[in-house]
């Protein structure tokens, strides 16, 4: 029996009615667009926004350091560069704080600048209101800050830049290569070394075989150009305490003679004899 499929010649479908309704299939992708309304759109986005604005303020309030720097040097470069001591600096350390793989201390660095710019952008605009007869008071020390803060942000760049964990480890990768190169070269002039002394030790010890010690001696102390002397012999004594004891004699009794522990008399009979105290004759029981 032949089970080989075989291509139909006609269309299987050609004898159908034409009035079958069609299966209409959704669209696998969804091409709609979803409306959002207004307030929608407004709490989504309720983070930009008070970005946006916070920064459009800001920008506004350093309108008065910059006329506060013009009014009291008269030149605009300075009333430029108290701007760029404010408010430039604070965006930048704003985006900086932002960073990817920033660590905590250079988060905590860049919200040390941010709050330095904020801070005297708020006491010169407090200044401003301050001013009696057209004068304000401290003007120079104030001017002096904004541009010592300058300093103080580049400084603050710089430690932002090197606590970076890529340079911090290419830092210390090329400090581990320092020292493994180090150690190599160490361990090349050691060897160096004990090659020669070993060489050295060799010859000397031909030598003071052939020629003796003290000529060995003798001659090196000449080529080095010093005086050879001729080690002396001589006798050390055993060292003593320096406060030896006297000895001090015990006090220690005189041995008795030892008392027979019976005596008779010349009978045979008799008592036991007590032993005789010093000084005194022993008793006759004859």
């Amino acid at each position: 029996m032949d089970t080989r499929y075989t291509t139909p010649i006609s269309n299987p479908f050609e004898g159908l009615p034409e009035d079958i309704d069609a299966v209409e299939h959704e669209p696998l992708f969804e091409t709609g667009v979803q409306q959002v309304g207004i307030a929608d759109w407004l709490k989504n986005n309720a983070h930009n926004i008070a970005f946006i604005a916070g920064n459009l303020l800001l920008a506004a309030g350093e309108y008065r350091v910059y006329d506060f720097a013009m009014q009291n040097t008269g030149e605009a470069w300075k009333a430029w560069f108290a701007v760029l001591a404010t408010f430039f600096p604070f965006i930048l350390w704003e985006i900086a704080v932002q960073h990817a793989k920033a660590s905590g201390l250079m988060r905590g660095v860049a919200w040390l600048g941010m709050a330095i710019s904020f801070s005297l952008g708020v006491i010169i605009g407090i200044a401003e209101f301050s001013a009696v007869g057209g004068q304000i008071a401290n003007a120079e020390a104030l001017l002096g800050l904004l541009a010592g803060s300058l300093s103080i942000h580049a400084v603050l760049f710089l430690v932002y830049f090197y606590s970076h964990p890529d340079i911090k480890a290419k830092r210390l990768t090329a400090v581990a290569v320092a020292k493994q190169e180090m150690a190599e070269r160490n361990a090349e002039v050691a060897e160096s070394v004990l090659g020669s002394a070993r060489n050295r030790l060799e010859l000397e010890r031909r030598i003071a075989a052939e020629y003796g010690y003290e000529n060995l001696r003798r001659a090196i102390a000449e080529i080095e150009g010093r005086h050879y002397h001729t080690p002396k012999k001589t006798y050390a004594p055993r060292k003593t305490l320096p406060h030896s004891p006297t000895p001090v004699p015990l006090n220690i009794p005189e041995m008795l003679e030892p008392a027979p522990a019976h005596a008779f008399g010349a009978n045979g009979h008799g008592k036991p004899k007590s032993a005789a105290r010093p000084g005194e004759s022993a008793p006759d029981f004859s």
